[in-house]
């Protein structure tokens, strides 16, 4: 396997056509039901092109319409790589940071022949479990992956890649969103016994799973009230509110901080009053469970005698 063919840029030259990986006999998968109008099938190829740089559209518009045709789906097949596919030690996927690596290698494991049920179409298992959508996404996340560092993360959005996103060394590495939200930020504020909420903006249909949200606290305080302060700046799907249950994660300042980055930056906050200090924080489960009723066994058995 030519692991730095891998991570090529596949546009610049355009990559060849994988004839001779195409011929081989392993399992392919059906082909798939296309209901579609003409106006929706040439919508199908204009998004496949959104990947694809203007100069190639000529060329690869022709391809896709015939694979949408012949398949009744759009794999990209030209960008398959002219090789079997198979998870190398990781040690020798010459990525920048070893995590990065690690799910290189497990993408390319779920891509084996001998573990995929139809490695050409991207499907490890259950006929339409498929690992991407199309070989072009296979590529450009290969490439993300390749150039991360441990301070960035690779976000997806269905299977699209949206980009590296800024991020801490503790931070997940990759993360992987199904559906947009309308997300709101909230900030409580404990200190003593008295607590403030206050809520910023909503973002609305929103699919990034990385939330830029300034927070300025103007107040007159002293050292020893700030080391009895608890912040939590939590996230929010404003579309499950009612059900009790819409946080999305937390993360905590002051003597709630849990991750380094919490502590370090309350730590420059309250050792350097008056100057502002910015940090990238990890979600993370609420600490409190949401106010839903459970029966208790019992009720359950008392139900059961009277009938």
């Amino acid at each position: 396997m030519n692991i730095p063919s891998l991570f090529v840029d596949p546009f610049s030259p355009l990559l060849d056509p994988p004839t001779e990986q195409r011929s081989k006999p392993v399992a392919h998968a059906p082909k798939r039901p296309c209901n579609l109008t003409p106006a929706e099938k040439q919508l199908a190829v204009r998004n496949a092109l959104r990947y694809i740089p203007k100069e190639h559209h000529g060329l690869l518009a022709k391809e896709f319409a015939e694979e949408l045709t012949v398949y009744g789906h759009i794999y990209a097949f030209r960008f398959m790589p002219n090789f079997d596919l198979y998870a190398p030690p990781v040690g020798e996927i010459p990525a920048q940071c070893e995590k990065a690596a690690a799910i290189i290698l497990m993408i390319l494991n779920n891509l084996d022949k001998r573990v995929a049920q139809f490695p050409q179409e991207l499907v490890t298992y259950g006929g339409n479990g498929q690992v991407f959508s199309n070989w072009i996404q296979f590529r450009l996340v290969l490439r993300y992956l390749y150039s991360m560092t441990d301070h960035q993360t690779l976000v997806l959005y269905s299977g699209h890649p949206l980009g590296l996103f800024p991020s801490t060394p503790d931070s997940p590495r990759m993360t992987v969103t199904n559906g947009m939200v309308n997300v709101c930020v909230k900030i409580t504020l404990t200190q003593g016994a008295k607590t403030q909420t206050k809520s910023s903006r909503i973002i609305k249909s929103t699919c990034c799973a990385v939330y830029n949200e300034a927070v300025m606290f103007l107040c007159g305080t002293s050292k020893n009230e700030l080391a009895q302060t608890a912040i939590v700046i939590s996230v929010h799907d404003a579309q499950r509110t009612c059900t009790g249950d819409d946080t999305i994660g937390c993360a905590y300042l002051g003597i709630g901080a849990i991750d380094k980055s919490e502590i370090d930056q309350w730590k420059g906050t309250t050792e350097h009053l008056g100057k502002e200090y910015k940090g990238n924080h990890t979600l993370k489960a609420p600490q409190t469970a949401p106010p839903v009723h459970v029966a208790e066994a019992n009720d359950d058995v008392a139900a059961d005698d009277e009938d």
